[in-house]
């Protein structure tokens, strides 16, 4: 591309930056936005707190954490041991944790706090280093015209440092509030997850109180100071005893003052509660080890929906974020306008069990595909097959199957329609007889007189002659 070219294909893009609204307001070009979310409370009041909540990130982080990354040429074959692939998963990210672990914090810190957010340590335009920052120690500070001016940290002495959006590569759950701070699935179910903190403090109380719920002491007649204070040991002997007998006198009655956990129906308030989570999170409550009486193989297609409707989608988000935050080091036609990148981001499922069966039935439709006619190189594009391109495979050829297929057989006749056609042929074979009939006498006539005349020595002709006119016959049809 010449230089003129480049500049033509750079303009449209300056009159863009040009014609762009006001997005942001003035106090977020220079002040922290204002949040009603905090990641660290979503840690302590939801994931140490909420058995569920834990159980569901953590299959969702476990499950994207196992899958392996490649780069990739656009139109070749994967490039092995790329630095990318090297930061992802081998050997570290940073001296302090593992490419596994920087998986798991990211999707840690997009489920509890909407946003994931790594820095990169950049030497000679080359990411050497990542690091995951707590969210709640970021802000971005927006242009007016609506693009991240400087991201705002906050080190762990309080220091506030501007850093360059270079160095950033930001994941979010996408929020119609806010198009620069993303919003937590945690955050939707909060008051869900209160509510079931909650619902099971009031299960731990009773049952320190031996399954009794609080209650008052009353008599139906005044107390003297002497009774009053003979009834209060009593209640406070129970409270260190709450396996003891109570002891009272006359008229003594002991009332509850809060309802049984069967009267608040707490079971099935927990019950609905387990299920609001998992939905926030996407994640079938087979999967965590909820109660549930369904069939090992509902639990095999809960897995397989599982990979298909979250995690699936989850890695989409992050190979976008990793191809224009992270392989742009390596392939600047990210940068330029127009131009196609030369390389891709790329993750690989052939190790998902929960898929097998999901791969078989791609199989199936690739065969079917190229039953049609359709090339297999195609194919394998098209369904996301996984293979390699193979030599030929741009050019449709017919399978095997096609080749060896029998022709349709062809439909019974009727009774009626087999004796016509049998009377055709009959009618054809006894005209044809007339016609040969003479003609086939005839020849054998002369061949007997030539014999015969042979015999009597009254002809010229040897035996190889006449050998040689009835094998002539034999050529000709006659015999």
């Amino acid at each position: 591309m010449g230089i003129k070219d480049k500049i033509a294909s750079i303009i449209p893009f300056i009159k863009q930056e040009e014609n762009r609204l006001n997005v942001s307001p003035i106090w977020r070009q220079y002040h922290r936005d204002w949040r009603d979310w905090s990641g660290e409370r979503a840690i302590q009041e939801g994931l140490k707190q909420n058995v569920w909540v834990y159980a569901c990130i953590r299959k969702i982080a476990e499950s994207v954490a196992s899958v392996p990354w490649h780069v990739k040429e656009v139109d070749g074959d994967i490039i092995e041991n790329h630095p990318v692939e090297q930061l992802l998963t081998n050997p570290n990210p940073n001296p302090l944790i593992t490419g596994n672990t920087l998986l798991k914090l990211e999707v840690n810190h997009r489920q509890l706090a909407g946003n994931a957010i790594w820095y990169k340590n950049i030497v000679g335009n080359q990411v050497v280093e990542l690091w995951p920052l707590k969210p709640d120690k970021v802000h971005p500070l927006i242009n007016p015209d609506g693009m991240i001016r400087v991201y705002e940290y906050e080190t762990p002495e309080g220091k506030r440092v501007e850093v360059n959006p270079e160095h950033i590569i930001h994941f979010i759950f996408a929020n119609p509030a806010d198009f620069y701070w993303g919003i937590s699935p945690l955050q939707a179910a909060a008051k869900t997850v209160d509510t079931d903190v909650t619902a099971l403090k009031h299960n731990y109380s009773i049952l320190g109180n031996a399954g009794q719920a609080s209650g008052v002491l009353t008599y139906n007649h005044d107390l003297n100071e002497e009774q009053w204070q003979e009834a209060r040991e009593r209640v406070k002997h129970h409270q260190k005893n709450p396996g003891d007998w109570w002891v009272v006198g006359n008229d003594a009655e002991v009332n509850s003052l809060t309802m049984s956990i069967e009267e608040m129906q707490l079971h099935e308030l927990r019950k609905m509660s387990m299920y609001e989570i998992h939905a926030a999170f996407d994640v079938d409550p087979l999967l965590t080890g909820a109660p549930d009486p369904a069939s090992r193989a509902n639990k095999e297609e809960a897995k397989r929906e599982f990979w298909q409707n979250n995690i699936i989608p989850y890695l989409e988000s992050l190979k976008e974020g990793l191809e224009n935050n992270l392989l742009v080091h390596w392939d600047e036609s990210y940068l330029e306008p127009g131009e196609e990148p030369t390389l891709k981001m790329e993750y690989d499922l052939s190790n998902v069990e929960a898929l097998r069966d999901d791969l078989v039935s791609k199989a199936q439709v690739a065969q079917q595909f190229y039953d049609m006619g359709v090339p297999f190189n195609k194919i394998n594009e098209r369904l996301e097959l996984g293979f390699d391109d193979v030599p030929g495979g741009d050019t449709p050829r017919g399978s095997l199957e096609m080749a060896s297929r029998k022709p349709p057989r062809k439909k019974d006749l009727l009774a009626s329609e087999r004796e016509i056609r049998w009377k055709e042929v009959e009618e054809d074979r006894e005209a044809w007889e007339e016609q040969v009939t003479p003609v086939i006498e005839e020849e054998f006539e002369r061949e007997a007189e030539l014999i015969e005349e042979y015999l009597e020595g009254t002809t010229d002709i040897d035996i190889e002659e006449i050998e040689e006119i009835l094998e002539q016959g034999l050529k000709n049809g006659r015999l």
